[in-house]
Parts: structure tokens; sequence; C-alpha cells
């Protein structure tokens, strides 16, 4: 398994990618961007449920160079990967031109593509083997307002 994405230049950065490392997952396609922290989701838990949870985090747009940096991994590793999956967690690393560069990529060298899209992140997905919407989501993306779930399943007629 290949990952891409980006870490900041700290020890979460380090630690994260040693872990990804011990459970074999290629991290080749990490980039390291300075100018971020790498996430840290801190959560406090009471009675085994979570009251609040606090993010560290830059949801900014990568740097052209960084960006650049992932579209030149992918098209040196796209032939040894069956499928490419966008997880888009809305951090500002997936942007619609790098989406559109490796679904073109992908597309060319005949692979499977599929995404996990965020409605933070109005990116437009098209061509792609698969998405993995929850209802809301698929909603909004078809700019229909859901019905009440009420209304359609739960009404008694009098």
């Amino acid at each position: 398994m290949k990952i891409l994405g980006a870490l900041g230049q700290d020890d979460v950065g380090k630690r994260l990618r040693e872990s990804l490392d011990e459970q074999g997952i290629e991290t080749s396609g990490l980039v390291v961007d300075s100018t971020r922290p790498t996430t840290l989701k801190t959560r406090i838990v009471a009675h085994h449920q979570q009251i609040v949870r606090f993010d560290r985090e830059k949801a900014e747009p990568l740097p052209p160079p960084a960006t650049e940096e992932l579209k030149e991994y992918c098209r040196t590793k796209i032939r040894e990967v069956s499928a490419v999956i966008f997880e888009d967690y809305g951090k500002g690393v997936l942007s619609q031109g790098l989406l559109d560069n490796l679904q073109r990529l992908a597309r060319a060298h005949r692979k499977i593509t599929a995404a996990d899209p965020n409605p933070r992140n109005s990116l437009r997905y098209s061509g792609l083997t698969a998405i993995t919407p929850n209802r809301s989501e698929a909603f909004a993306a078809a700019g229909v307002p859901p019905p009440s779930p009420w209304k359609t399943c739960c009404t008694t007629s009098r």
C-alpha cells in the first residue's frame, strides 16, 4: 500500500511516518511542508465517551512545490498500483488541480478510481469508478435538500 499526503516538519510527523512504516505502508509519497503542523487530534474521554476534541492543524492549500512533488510521485508509482483512492479530509492537500491531474493519470493507465468526498471541500469529482458519499453528502452534491426521514418512513395516516 502506498500513501500520498503532507506532513509537518515536526515530531508528530516523524512519529506518524514511523508508525506507517512499521505497518508496511510505503511513505515516500508523504511530502514535508514546513509551513504547517502535522494534523494532531486530541480527544478528552470520560466514562468511555468522547467529551471534546482539540485539533491542531492548518487547513490551507499546499504550496505549489509540494503539490508538484505529489504529482511527480504519482507519475513514478502509477504502474505499481491497482487503484487510486481520493480520501478528502478538507485539510488543503487535495485541490481541484491535483485531483484533476491524478484522475487523468489514473485514467490513462486504466486504474480504478474512487473517492470519499468531503462536504466542506467543493471539489468536482467526475469520471470515477466509485464514490462513497454518506446520505447528506449525496444530497448536497446533487444540490437537492434531503427529505426528512420521518416523512418518508415513519408517518402514519389516520
